[in-house]
């Protein structure tokens, strides 16, 4: 099977992190999720 790409294949080798959030998260859940979001940026 022949595969073939657009775009940079390197961006496939980076880890990768998804937020996934819903209209019914309470708000408290989705601040401590930006507040690690904002953390692991800094590292």
């Amino acid at each position: 099977m022949d595969l073939k790409f657009l775009g940079n294949k390197k961006l496939l080798d980076i880890h990768k992190t998804a937020f996934l959030c819903s209209g019914k998260s309470p708000s408290n859940i989705i601040l401590k999720s930006l507040d690690w979001a904002k953390e692991k940026k800094e590292e």
